[in-house]
């Protein structure tokens, strides 16, 4: 699963040829950005947003959990990936873990 959304437009490629700094739109950013899943893997259908850190995000999942009366906040069934520089996912937080 590769996604791009994150990358951001201003990334900067320094050239060896040249003193002058190229900007690439396809240069990896160094932030990290967070994401939930639902149980499968795929984005969550309602908490689908990108988070500054982990806990922001898992934060996030328990208060929305904890609203929906799904259960305990030990068998929440949402998981956590990071963005890699190359523009997957990793899973940090497998759902129900």
């Amino acid at each position: 699963m590769t996604v791009s959304s994150w990358h951001r437009p201003h990334a900067v490629d320094v050239s060896m040829r040249s003193k002058t700094m190229v900007v690439s739109p396809f240069a990896p950013s160094r932030t990290r950005a967070y994401r939930l899943v639902d149980q499968h893997g795929c984005p969550h259908p309602v908490l689908d947003d990108l988070y500054d850190s982990p806990d922001a995000a898992w934060g996030e999942a328990v208060q929305w959990w904890s609203e929906q009366g799904l259960g305990s906040p030990d068998s929440i069934g949402i998981g956590v990936e990071v963005s890699t520089a190359s523009g997957d996912w990793r899973t940090l937080r497998h759902p129900g873990a």
